[in-house]
């Protein structure tokens, strides 16, 4: 969920020391606070306060210890997550790092979500995780698969409801899932030997308490469907399916910059800037801003440009169509690096519904390398 309070300064923590991290050197002599977007466990990495989910902080450490204590914090001052990194996968330019040993998950009113364990391999042990009332929702076993492979879903051993009735027993009965605080947003379906297995039914609260059924078999989603409020149904493959630039970032860009060539609109004019639009349901644009703020001759030959540019497929949320924000660099970079030669495009997305943000956005500061041939591949901190 995104919280809009200014964070409170009132931790012992939050020394003069503290810097958005800019050399190796703070890394170990200095507390340093990272701005994060993203799930805690890939989490990507910003550059305010204002941009961020949450912020992370690590206290200054040495290169003779085997873990990194680690602390999130929501943007009101609330803990987050209290655990460690490994110290030999620590990224001090990300903040990011393997999890070992306890980890503990808060609700952003301070009451404890989860309690995990980490081992080499991840997971390991029986997880819990609880209401946003304190009471015990359910108890995983997470085991590591053959070949070393992680079940990230584990077995559901035991499950409660809110009430602290038990509904799943030795891995035979319900689940319930919970979407962060919401309690008004909960899927609840059928465990088979610890695993999801058939339909399981909720309501999308921030998309106007839209019905969802998800299709699992051995927890594997399988498809689902959608309905609204007068009964149209929404087939789905995929919970979040981005808008088709997201797939096809640098052709989207190439074609642009082609057709703002054509109106002798050089490169050199506009790869400073950052082009903000917005992709609505239909698939259209509309509007179309300049950061830092173009000239109108320039700004109308963008806006006619991007106005002609083919209709793409909207981004689908549950299967619903949903309008995407978007800011994207117009200076594309080009490196070469074992003789292939990759290109790369940053951009920033949000999501939104009825023009409010919606609190599943998860792919601010995307970066993609995509081949010359147009192949398309994520880098490992895309958080996807």
């Amino acid at each position: 969920m995104f919280l809009s309070q200014p964070i409170k300064l009132v931790l012992c923590l939050f020394l003069s020391s503290f810097i958005f991290p800019q050399s190796s050197k703070a890394q170990f002599t200095d507390t340093v606070i990272y701005y994060l977007k993203g799930p805690a466990f890939s989490p990507i990495l910003v550059e305010s306060l204002e941009e961020s989910d949450y912020f992370r902080v690590i206290p200054p450490f040495t290169k003779d210890i085997d873990s990194i204590d680690v602390k999130d914090y929501y943007k009101n001052g609330q803990i987050k997550l209290l655990g460690k990194l490994k110290r030999v996968s620590f990224s001090p330019s990300k903040g990011t790092g393997a999890f070992i040993g306890p980890c503990i998950q808060f609700y952003s009113s301070g009451v404890r979500s989860s309690i995990t364990n980490y081992g080499d391999l991840g997971k390991e042990g029986n997880e819990y995780k609880y209401y946003p009332n304190g009471k015990l929702l359910k108890v995983i076993e997470n085991i590591p698969r053959y070949g070393g492979q992680i079940d990230f879903f584990g077995k559901v051993l035991e499950s409660y409801d809110s009430n602290g009735k038990e509904i799943c027993k030795n891995g035979m009965g319900y689940d319930i899932e919970l979407e962060n605080d919401l309690l008004d947003f909960q899927l609840i379906g059928p465990i088979y030997l610890g695993r999801k297995s058939g339909v399981w039914k909720g309501k999308v609260p921030f998309l106007d308490s839209l019905n969802v059924e998800l299709s699992y078999q051995d927890n594997k989603f399988i498809s689902g469907v959608s309905y609204d409020g007068f009964g149209k149904a929404y087939p789905f493959k995929q919970t979040l399916s981005e808008f088709s630039f997201v797939r096809n970032a640098i052709d989207f860009i190439s074609q642009f910059k082609i057709k703002l060539k054509n109106q002798k609109l050089s490169s050199r004019l506009t790869d400073s800037l950052t082009l903000s639009f917005k992709v609505n349901e239909d698939g259209r644009f509309s509007d179309v801003s300049t950061l830092p703020e173009a000239s109108s001759d320039i700004y109308n030959l963008i806006s006619e440009v991007l106005a002609k540019m083919p209709t793409v497929l909207p981004t689908l949320l549950y299967g619903l169509p949903v309008k995407t924000e978007v800011k994207l660099s117009l200076n594309m970079i080009t490196q070469n690096k074992d003789n292939l030669e990759t290109n790369e495009v940053k951009y920033t997305t949000r999501l939104l519904y009825k023009n409010s943000t919606l609190s599943v956005d998860r792919s601010l500061h995307n970066l993609f390398k995509v081949r010359i041939n147009g192949s398309v591949s994520r880098p490992s901190i895309a958080g996807k």
